[in-house]
């Protein structure tokens, strides 16, 4: 944020801190409790998958929310592949 046009709202931002990307651990818990936040009565994403999410969003929590907008989509897969409706 080092253009002109920002100046005055970095004159309003009194602390800027920067959170680091949670450890492989943390987003295991983060995106479990997520998905039962969202309805999941149990694990969707394999360990595999939670690895994947980790990587990809480097522990990011705002990047490895994204798997919230699956976990609908992938319990009526589930459903539909498992013969439960």
């Amino acid at each position: 944020m080092d253009f002109a046009v920002m100046e005055p709202f970095n004159q309003r931002i009194a602390i800027r801190f920067h959170m680091p990307g949670l450890c492989a651990k943390e987003t295991v818990d983060y995106v479990a409790h997520h998905l039962r936040l969202a309805g999941a009565a149990e694990p969707i994403l394999d360990e595999n998958a939670i690895h994947a999410v980790h990587e990809l969003s480097f522990g990011i929590p705002k990047k490895n929310r994204r798997h919230h907008r699956a976990g609908p989509y992938l319990r009526h897969v589930r459903s539909q592949t498992d013969g439960h409706r």
